[in-house]
């Protein structure tokens, strides 16, 4: 019986270190995984037995494989994961929309305006010049294309922003699912194996994913399942999950859950991101150019109609634009078809350009907010880049953020090549004199045969 037992406790002390040294493998194996957690085995004695009164141990077991984490530091990197995605992409989108005015290659609106009050001022020193006529046409249609090229680039960073969108809300509902099927893979497991750390790793990947594209709450239980809510909306767990459909009311950009219609609140990630700056960045700049435009407009057309044209007889009350769709300077077609129509006279003579004088001095005058047109727009330009610096200026702190949480995360969660070798070493040591003992324990059942 002596010896049976020391053939037993060394099976057991084999098995026990073979299957440690296959969790030190795998670490190896997954040193360069960012999204694996080291493991680490935990071994117990055996339950020992009673003989007289003595009792004498069994042996070792593999009780446990678990992974290590720092769940503060995990909420951390979540929240900070969200906030960075949520300024890199608002920069994105708002340094779009800077490009958009082109401000910054010399061909934006703001030359566009100067070059057409100029040639007024040009035409102004004579008044019955064809070619300086031609001047004033051409910089009007120039200033038309240039407003037209703003809003539609608008209109079509509008497009853009909910076909993004559309495709992070896709990304949402597949995350959620996988989530879910995690989530019921976790609990499956979880009677037998007490925890699955592949598992785990594959949920806090998911997860991950999850703070990317919005503002999440997650409470993981101590069945390690996840519950997770979005924007105030619980959105999955192990035994249900919701799905998210884009929402555009009342021209405001978001997600509601596609069963019942609820809203979730956005306040992070790429959709929080998204959602703020087509409800309020883009309107905002949208609403205060068109105000230029519409001043701008309304102010030449009461210059210009109090002015006579040099045709013969000369005309008055003709309107340098015409109403069109909201925010595009239409030329007048009776302009565009006879330059004489250009009303630089304030007196009927032709050689008079009292009113030439008149339109060009738009330029300066205060004619919105208190201020001239050109520098309302520069406050627009102005507002913008200080948004897109914001943003910019966030992200990166983010980041930085995130880069030492990182690296906080892989001190504790990260495999250290040096510290599995060492683990190696102790492990086929262990096993070693297990193996050892088995042999010594044959060598003394075969003295006993021989003695027999």
């Amino acid at each position: 019986m002596a010896l049976s037992r020391i053939f037993d406790l060394s099976n057991r002390s084999l098995a026990a270190y073979k299957n440690a040294l296959d969790v030190t493998a795998n670490n190896i194996a997954n040193a360069s995984n960012e999204n694996y957690s080291r493991q680490k085995v935990t071994f117990a004695s055996e339950k020992a037995d009673i003989s007289g009164v003595l009792r004498l141990g069994s042996g070792v077991k593999l009780s446990e494989v678990s992974r290590v984490r720092n769940s503060y530091i995990d909420n951390q990197i979540q929240e900070k994961n969200t906030s960075y995605q949520y300024n890199s992409k608002k920069s994105e989108v708002l340094g779009r929309m800077e490009d958009i005015f082109l401000e910054t290659t010399g061909s934006g609106f703001s030359n566009s305006l100067n070059e057409f009050f100029n040639s007024w001022q040009e035409l102004s020193s004579n008044p019955t010049s064809v070619g300086l006529r031609n001047d004033v046409l051409n910089s009007a249609k120039s200033l038309s294309s240039r407003t037209s090229d703003i809003l539609d680039g608008l209109d079509d960073l509008k497009y853009d922003v909910v076909s993004d969108y559309r495709e992070k809300v896709d990304s949402l509902n597949l995350s959620l699912k996988n989530l879910k099927a995690i989530n019921v893979e976790i609990k499956s497991q979880q009677g037998n194996f007490r925890q699955s750390p592949d598992l785990l790793d594959e949920r806090d990947k998911i997860l991950k994913e999850l703070s990317s594209l919005a503002n999440i709450k997650v409470e993981i239980g101590d069945d390690e399942i996840a519950q997770v809510s979005i924007g105030g909306i619980s959105a999955a767990d192990a035994s249900m999950v919701k799905e998210f459909s884009v929402s555009i009311t009342d021209g405001e950009l978001g997600i509601v859950t596609s069963k019942d219609g609820k809203k979730a609140t956005l306040k992070g990630g790429e959709l929080g991101g998204l959602s703020d700056v087509y409800n309020e960045s883009i309107p905002a700049v949208e609403e205060n150019f068109l105000n230029i435009v519409e001043t701008l407009k309304n102010a030449v057309n009461d210059a210009h109609s109090t002015g006579y044209s040099i045709t013969d007889p000369p005309q008055t009350g003709t309107l340098f634009f015409i109403e069109g769709p909201a925010g595009e300077l239409q030329i007048n077609s009776a302009i565009l078809n006879d330059l004489d129509m250009l009303a630089t006279s304030g007196d009927g003579t032709n050689g008079n350009s009292d009113n030439a004088l008149a339109i060009a001095s738009l330029l300066d005058a205060k004619l919105l907010n208190g201020d001239d047109l050109t520098s309302n727009y520069t406050e627009i330009i102005s507002n913008l880049g200080n948004q897109v610096q914001l943003s910019e200026n966030m992200a990166t702190a983010n980041n930085l953020s995130l880069e030492q949480l990182d690296s906080a995360k892989n001190e504790v969660s990260g495999v250290s090549i040096d510290e599995e070798m060492t683990n190696i070493i102790q492990y086929q040591r262990s096993y070693d004199a297990s193996a050892k003992l088995i042999k010594v324990a044959d060598e003394m059942l075969q003295t006993i045969l021989n003695m027999v």
